[in-house]
């Protein structure tokens, strides 16, 4: 079963790699929900943080789904195309 750690809101969930093919046979998604790239302005412009660079990468670990959580920006939608299969659109945006 998976195991809780922390407490309050500052909770999370790990489980085995037993536990996690298992879930996988059952239907259970793989996707990293929290990316930012290079498009963030508080991430530096190195190649390997490139949006397509990232996408590939998770396509390879066989991630289902990825999302791009830059700040302030959907250019990393722009580089990889809106529709693309796989992708979740998301961005951190910050309201004054």
């Amino acid at each position: 079963m998976p195991e809780k750690l922390g407490n309050g809101n500052n909770t999370k969930t790990t489980v085995s790699s037993e536990v996690a093919k298992a879930l996988l046979q059952e239907g259970w998604k793989k996707m990293d929900m929290h990316v930012h790239s290079s498009c963030s302005y508080d991430v530096p412009p190195a190649k390997e943080m490139h949006p397509e660079v990232f996408f590939r990468k998770a396509k390879a670990q066989k991630l289902n789904f990825v999302t791009f959580t830059d700040h302030d920006t959907v250019k990393a939608y722009d580089l990889l195309g809106w529709d693309r299969e796989g992708l979740i659109l998301q961005s951190k945006i910050l309201i004054k």
